[in-house]
């Protein structure tokens, strides 16, 4: 906005770099069937990130179990 752009020409510029990076990640996707254990980990991987890891492995279970 400095350089007297409009902000609805930066939002456009924005939606196009989205649109492009989601093309280009597609073509990277890998297809995972999606079970217990694959849950578990993602649980596990995120309450680890936010809470004390005791903690968090005794959520990990729990949290899954209510996903599934």
């Amino acid at each position: 906005m400095a350089e007297n752009v409009h902000p609805r020409v930066l939002v456009d510029g924005i939606e196009l770099a989205k649109n492009e990076t989601l093309r280009f990640l597609e073509t990277f996707k890998i297809t995972k069937e999606i079970d217990r254990e694959l849950l578990l980990e993602v649980a596990r991987a995120s309450l680890m990130t936010k809470i004390h890891p005791k903690l968090a492995e005794q959520l990990t279970d729990i949290v899954t179990d209510a996903v599934l």
